[in-house]
């Protein structure tokens, strides 16, 4: 899986892209070479704490950056997206809960899938984890 920053929220709340020809000729490449191609989808920048707030307390918003989502993925081609939403109030974790729980059903309608920041965060410490408790029954048996 390949996860190019071709996509981002933002001042107005709105996706942005800058694929370009180099990026669809990139998307075409990786898909013949056998990889998958989730593209980040990013809030940063000055102010995008508010704008991303704004997005996920307001279900026409949440649904309008839904539907620009999915139509990128067709757009372009792309097999899921990685959402990599960091500027957001703590306040709002649920909201982004929300957002996931109404974006997943429409990907899954067009054959795509999505990642979160924090998803991989709790896979990448349940790997720690595994990895700590593995080592420790190495060392038992030595």
């Amino acid at each position: 899986m390949v996860s190019p920053a071709f996509f981002h929220i933002n001042s107005n709340g709105e996706l942005e892209n800058n694929i370009g020809t180099s990026g669809k000729e990139y998307v075409e490449w990786a898909h013949s070479n056998g990889y998958k191609v989730w593209p980040m989808l990013q809030n940063d920048g000055t102010g995008m704490m508010s704008v991303t707030s704004k997005i996920m307390n307001d279900y026409n918003k949440r649904q309008k950056l839904i539907n620009e989502i999915l139509m990128a993925c067709i757009q372009y081609k792309i097999d899921g997206i990685n959402l990599d939403i960091e500027n957001m109030k703590q306040e709002d974790k649920d909201m982004y809960s929300r957002f996931i729980i109404e974006l997943e059903p429409r990907l899954k309608e067009i054959g795509m899938t999505y990642i979160s920041k924090q998803e991989r965060q709790k896979s990448n410490r349940v790997k720690v984890i595994q990895l700590k408790v593995n080592m420790a029954d190495l060392l038992q048996q030595l």
